[in-house]
């Protein structure tokens, strides 16, 4: 039935190669690109500088870790690795960014084509060390409001099912291929990244912080829904 619907899309000429493709790909991305399900619990405290130190003395092990329990390094790369995996789209929404190692994740997502939205609040994207008017320049849409009140949430969204569906929705040319490769984005689980971390250095090497990661659906449906919320009534950001 789905060679049909294919070849009604793109004519019946070169329909049944067209089609055979596109189930090739759908069928090995679908097998190799299946996320497993994450619930993850991560802490900081303030032994960050220690062990930042001990690692660059050669004291880390395996995976750029050292002998803390919560070694600040190894559980910033441990969300960095979540960023770079988005295949589709990234939501952001923190109080304050300015740590280099997330703003380099992020830019390589955007360069790989991967749809970014970022949420800050307003002060705060002019803070001392804020990625913010980088981001704004490499063109990645960032949304504030000036207010006495704060935007304080931290959380990103990292290809959430409904997102996705949204991105293709405004799509007018999605063909047959593209067709079946979302499909496969909707069986791909989400990520939540969500906690007490400002996306700062301090935070994350001297600041008790915890950051809860998690692919529980039901959860990123409600943190989508608040993001969405605050993108339609926050204004496009516009450095001074």
């Amino acid at each position: 039935m789905w060679v049909k619907w294919g070849a009604a899309l793109l004519g019946a000429t070169g329909a049944a190669a067209a089609a055979g493709a596109c189930w090739w790909r759908w069928a090995g991305a679908g097998a190799r690109a299946q996320r497993a399900a994450v619930n993850v619990l991560v802490t900081f405290d303030d032994s960050g500088f220690r062990c930042e130190q001990e690692i660059g003395a050669g004291g880390g092990g395996a995976g750029g870790a050292c002998h803390h329990r919560y070694c600040c390094v190894h559980n910033l790369q441990r969300i960095v690795d979540f960023l770079d995996d988005a295949r589709t789209c990234i939501d952001i929404c923190v109080y304050i960014f300015s740590c280099d190692a997330l703003a380099q994740a992020v830019k390589r997502a955007h360069d790989r084509g991967v749809v970014v939205r970022i949420i800050t609040d307003f002060d705060m994207a002019y803070n001392n060390g804020s990625r913010i008017c980088h981001f704004y320049e490499q063109g990645i849409k960032v949304k504030s409001k000036n207010s006495n009140n704060l935007m304080h949430h931290k959380f990103c969204i990292i290809d959430s099912p409904s997102r996705i569906g949204e991105i293709y929705s405004k799509n007018s040319n999605v063909t047959f291929m593209n067709y079946f490769l979302h499909k496969i984005n909707q069986q791909h689980r989400g990520i939540l990244v969500n906690g007490s971390l400002n996306w700062t250095n301090q935070a994350i090497n001297g600041n008790w912080e915890h950051v809860l990661i998690t692919s529980h659906l039901p959860i990123i449906k409600l943190f989508q829904s608040e993001f969405n919320e605050i993108w339609k009534t926050f204004k496009e950001f516009q450095p001074y």
